[in-house]
């Protein structure tokens, strides 16, 4: 057996590398709108489920509604988030605005959306 050592050359990466674990503003808001659209789905589905079990609902429109509050609630979130973000970075103050943005949100795109399908006031 010989002992000779043959170099590999290995190639070098372009570039710096991107930094791992990092928190950027967009995935922040990201996580905020899809908590904030799990959260609308499934206080809709649970409402929307006991007016399909007691024959109030079809399946069809409750789907659609839960998938519309999903929407807003991501959107609420994301808007809140985003506004609370620039304005506070942390206490009372930034959950009052998260609070009072998202309630704003809601209310707007739900007023919005029902005109769209003819709902008016309900």
């Amino acid at each position: 057996m010989t002992d000779h050592v043959y170099p590999i050359a290995y190639p070098i990466a372009p570039g710096p590398l991107p930094a791992q674990g990092g928190d950027s503003a967009c995935s922040t808001l990201m996580r905020l709108a899809v908590l904030g659209g799990l959260v609308g789905a499934s206080t809709a589905a649970a409402a929307n489920l006991r007016q399909v079990q007691s024959g109030a609902l079809e399946a069809g429109p409750a789907l659609s509604d839960t998938a519309r509050s999903a929407l807003i609630g991501a959107a609420a979130m994301a808007v809140g988030g985003a506004v609370a973000g620039a304005v506070a970075e942390q206490g009372l103050l930034r959950l009052g605005l998260m609070l009072a943005v998202g309630t704003g949100v809601v209310y707007g795109l739900d007023q919005w959306s029902r005109e769209g399908r003819g709902g008016g006031h309900e």
